[in-house]
């Protein structure tokens, strides 16, 4: 009897956790301001969208995303095609990972495992005024998987935008960056905190598309080609990323240093030497010679003085000679 009762409030337990669990950590009312999800918010749900859901290919079933999210979602999604993807000169494999990423971070029916709201919202410089007016967002902390933060900031941080932008030259400051300026585009002040421990249940993206990833071809005749491609996760990928704006699309040939002596052509570089040293060469003796020629022509200037000097000698005796005897 006993064993009975612990078995029956341990299933009491059970149930009152699963009822009273929220899922959902946040929702956005009908102005487009943030909410903390209550009462049936809290539970994922099937809902009804006036707009086709912007990440119908990630979830199919219940999410933690209403229409008014969904909403603001494609209004957002349309500003990183234009910053990250191949309109704004950037890659659409990067801009397809975070919008992956937002998906996964609005709509996951187990938002709440990774998703902490304050307890109140917060007032914060507003960053289109420079902080002349001041913004009264909901306060959000999110934490994230270590490898997922480096695999989307690999596929992105060579894009015009993330180069441009020295917050986003790291994986951690390119996120934060993003959270930051979320307070215009969704009223909320997020901070990321990151984590390897997989048992703390953080935002994990798997198979993050890489950069360099080809072009989906879902339609091979050329005669019905399209200007976009939707990926696995149905966002539009226009074209190839290039190794304009992805390290990992580079080839090979294009960071191989050429060979030292590449272009070197020996015959010409030979002659060039050999009439140097022959030049040289013969400088040389020219300017011996002459430099001999003048050591005869001093030697014998020499001789000669020294002839005169001889012939004036017997002179100079006689002329001593009259003066002694005149004294």
């Amino acid at each position: 009897m006993k064993k009975f009762t612990n078995s029956l409030l341990l299933l009491i337990l059970l149930l009152s956790f699963e009822v009273t669990r929220q899922d959902c950590a946040f929702t956005v009312d009908p102005d487009g301001k943030p909410q903390v999800a209550k009462d049936k918010d809290a539970k994922p749900q099937i809902h009804k969208y006036s707009a086709p859901f912007i990440c119908d290919k990630i979830y199919t079933g219940a999410t933690c995303c209403n229409d008014y999210q969904n909403n603001q979602m494609a209004s957002n999604f349309l500003q990183i095609d234009a910053t990250f993807g191949s309109i704004g000169n950037g890659c659409d494999n990067c801009a397809s990972n975070l919008k992956r990423f937002w998906c996964t971070y609005t709509c996951d029916p187990n938002q709440s495992d990774f998703v902490v709201i304050g307890p109140k919202p917060i007032v914060v410089p507003n960053p289109i005024d420079e902080g002349a007016t001041t913004l009264t967002v909901q306060d959000v902390s999110i934490l994230v998987d270590s490898q997922t933060v480096c695999d989307v900031w690999s596929s992105c941080n060579l894009t015009p935008y993330a180069t441009q932008v020295s917050a986003m030259k790291t994986p951690a400051g390119f996120l934060s960056f993003q959270g930051a300026n979320a307070v215009t585009q969704a009223a909320q002040s997020i901070r990321v905190n990151y984590t390897s421990d997989a048992s703390k249940n953080p935002l994990t993206l798997h198979n993050i598309t890489k950069c360099n990833a080809p072009q989906p071809k879902v339609n091979k005749d050329p005669a019905k080609a399209q200007p976009w491609y939707p990926d696995a996760w149905g966002f539009n990928i226009s074209q190839n990323c290039s190794c304009n704006n992805c390290a990992d699309a580079c080839t090979l040939a294009v960071f191989t240093p050429l060979p030292v002596m590449q272009g070197f052509d020996y015959l010409v570089v030979g002659l060039f030497y050999g009439f140097l040293l022959v030049f040289t060469i013969g400088c040389w003796f020219f300017r011996r010679r002459r430099q001999m020629k003048k050591d005869q022509e001093s030697q014998q200037q020499l001789e000669q003085q020294e002839q005169q000097e001889q012939q004036y000698e017997p002179l100079h005796a006689e002329g001593a000679q009259e003066n002694q005897q005149n004294e």
